[in-house]
């Protein structure tokens, strides 16, 4: 693979984890109003209306799927009820009529993550009833299960420290709210942690691209938007790596006589990237790290990116997010 191309790769990454996160539950304004009426009715007086010219129109397999009754070879609404209106098609969202309004809601919802307590919110749009300030940073102090895997988070006035690096908890009132309702609202600040491997390295200094499959842990602080946003991390790796095998011959010189496997530790930092957010699917991690591999010579065995720097592209699945 060229440079070019392994210089491409994080870029891509960025860009597709950075789109915008919208909310769970939307009512936009240009849907507000359920004006839609299912085939063989029209929308009149703010009510769905029977059209007769309409529904005779309607073939046999029409007519059935829109719930009239296919008589003499002929669609007929005679003792139809009407429905009421509907809301206007959304795309990834269902709608219901809640008050004479559409409310939409993701129909898969983002990610609530999982393991809030110690985490500093910083609320965007505060949940309506709440007494959350907007812009207000917030420490969740405990966390409770509901039913439908949401979490019921209470939150105390707090800051970010920064020596030593922590969500600190401030005087004040004690606020409790859903996690549905602030996820995808607030910025998120806090530790991280998971699992993931660095399939793809490149060594710049020796122009080489080595591929693999070192597993290992990483452990970082994860800020911006909850459900998605970046991670500063530390990671650790071990793997399995080929090395050049040798002899040395009785003036000093060396002759490659084969390869061998040995085992090489690595130590990274970088940066992570939310790929996917969405609530049913398993959170999955992507970024970019430099680091070393270590790896502990034996005679008559050399590998020849000991110690040598890399960048690796990196995948990884967030325990914190689960």
């Amino acid at each position: 693979m060229s440079k070019p191309v392994l210089a491409a790769i994080p870029l891509m990454l960025f860009l597709a984890s950075v789109h915008a996160q919208l909310p769970d539950t939307l009512k936009p304004a240009e849907f507000s109003k359920p004006t839609i009426c299912p085939t063989g009715y029209d929308f009149t007086n703010n009510a769905c209306t029977l059209n007769e010219t309409l529904v005779a129109a309607l073939k046999d397999q029409e007519c059935q799927r829109a719930g009239f009754k296919f008589e003499s070879g002929k669609c007929s609404g005679k003792g139809a009820t009407a429905p009421a209106p509907g809301c206007s098609t959304l795309s990834g969202y269902n709608s219901k009529v809640e008050d004479g309004a559409c409310t939409y809601t993701r129909a898969r919802p983002s990610s609530t993550p999982g393991q809030f307590v110690n985490d500093c919110l910083q609320i965007l749009s505060p949940p309506a009833g709440s007494k959350l300030r907007q812009e207000g940073m917030y420490v969740v102090t405990a966390q409770e299960p509901q039913e439908g895997g949401d979490s019921l988070l209470t939150l105390a006035p707090g800051e970010i420290d920064y020596v030593p690096l922590h969500c600190k908890q401030l005087g004040g009132d004690l606020t409790q709210v859903l996690a549905s309702q602030v996820s995808g609202a607030a910025r998120r600040y806090g530790y991280t942690w998971g699992v993931l491997s660095m399939p793809y390295k490149w060594f710049p200094k020796q122009k080489a691209f080595v591929s693999g499959a070192p597993v290992g842990a990483y452990v970082g602080w994860r800020m911006a938007q909850a459900a998605s946003g970046t991670t500063f991390a530390a990671a650790a790796t071990l793997s399995s790596v080929k090395a050049d095998a040798f002899e040395t011959d009785a003036d000093g010189k060396e002759t490659i006589t084969g390869s061998t496997e040995v085992a090489a530790l690595s130590f990274a930092l970088g940066v992570i990237w939310d790929i996917t957010k969405d609530k049913q699917t398993t959170p999955f991690k992507a970024g970019v790290f430099i680091g070393q591999d270590l790896v502990n010579e034996a005679p008559g065995i050399r590998y020849p990116y000991n110690r040598k720097t890399y960048i690796a592209i990196q995948i990884g699945y967030n325990f914190t997010d689960n």
